[in-house]
């Protein structure tokens, strides 16, 4: 009869089906978020605003996060030196991941002052300073966490194939558990469902103002509407359709990360199960790579600037390889349509 380690490396940790499903949810992560920033590339998206350019290196840092999945989550570490060096660098993985959490973080923060404290946003922030946030603040913050990664990590004695933390004493090790939930979960998910409840408050407050106002102008007019101007309402249109794409993104970094930060917490604080060997954890990581991979999917269904870009793209492919798609319903409708997502911070 195989001992444990054997039956939870061959059937549990090695298994061919888990394998599979993260070879495949780590490969359409890269293709996908490539597909986004080629996108955003050719038809300079990033460029309409901050909040553009926040999702342009989201998906950039997403797919680096996807690659580094397939690279560090689908294999054992080497025998020897090389196995330490693979656990110590399988941090890289992390920090993309806490960078992503961040600009996640970072990209509500910015909509958030940008809707609730336009005039102030607008005086306040210049594209220098937006690109500084960018750049600095998701990474700075990432680094700092997977530091501690880096240096904690190291090969099990008893289990070659498993990747293990050392911590020195049970006191730093609940520490490390409350201290990763708050800063990794607790902290982010706080600001980002206030920041969402602040801003649908604020959508609702302006739309019964809006009605109130019409409702106005129709009894002093006589019963003539005095409508919104067209490129007021494209705008407002623009404005909704990126804060509903950047909520149900929320939405789904919640459903993925949740377990796997619940789970390590819960572990350090009882210590009452095996956390690597679980059969949960690997459930629970394999939904953080999910994580990674499932936004460019919320863009093209969501997301209007790009879906129109990914069309427009699509169509001038097609027109070099010498089809017609002159008659398409996309040219169209959309041929004409001005551009209002520049105003969104301007």
């Amino acid at each position: 009869m195989a001992n444990v380690t054997d039956y939870e490396k061959n059937v549990l940790h090695g298994h061919p089906a888990i394998l599979v499903i993260r070879y495949t949810i780590g490969i359409v992560g890269v293709l996908a978020n490539l597909l986004v920033v080629l996108v955003f590339i050719f038809k300079k998206i990033q460029k309409k605003s901050s909040t553009h350019l926040l999702i342009f290196h989201q998906s950039w840092v997403d797919m680096a996060g996807s690659l580094m999945f397939v690279i560090y989550y689908t294999r054992d570490p080497p025998v020897g030196v090389a196995g330490e060096i693979f656990c110590k660098s399988r941090a890289i993985f992390w920090y993309l991941l806490y960078v992503s959490t961040n600009n996640l973080v970072l990209v509500t923060i910015e909509r958030y002052v940008a809707v609730l404290h336009s005039n102030w946003y607008r005086m306040k922030f210049s594209r220098r300073k937006r690109k500084g946030l960018v750049l600095i603040i998701p990474h700075f913050i990432a680094l700092v966490m997977a530091m501690y990664l880096a240096v904690a990590a190291t090969v099990n004695k008893d289990k070659a194939w498993q990747c293990d933390y050392n911590v020195t004493t049970r006191t730093l090790e609940v520490l490390s558990g409350i201290l990763v939930f708050m800063f990794c979960w607790l902290i982010p998910t706080t600001l980002m469902i206030y920041c969402y409840a602040r801003i649908f408050n604020m959508i609702k407050e302006k739309v019964k103002i809006e009605v109130s106002r019409s409702q106005h102008d129709l009894t002093s007019s006589g019963g003539k509407q005095n409508s919104v101007t067209p490129k007021n309402k494209m705008y407002g249109r623009a404005q909704q359709n990126l804060i509903v794409t950047l909520f149900c993104v929320f939405i789904a970094f919640i459903i993925c990360i949740t377990p796997n930060f619940a789970l390590y917490m819960t572990y350090a604080l009882c210590r009452c199960f095996e956390f690597n060997s679980s059969p949960v954890h690997e459930i629970t990581v394999t939904l953080l790579a999910i994580n990674l991979s499932v936004n460019p999917f919320i863009y093209a269904f969501k997301f209007n600037d790009f879906r129109k870009g990914l069309q427009k793209l699509k169509q001038e492919c097609l027109v070099k390889v010498g089809f017609d798609v002159s008659d398409t319903p996309f040219t169209e409708s959309t041929a004409d349509e001005p551009d209002t997502n520049e105003q969104l911070n301007n």
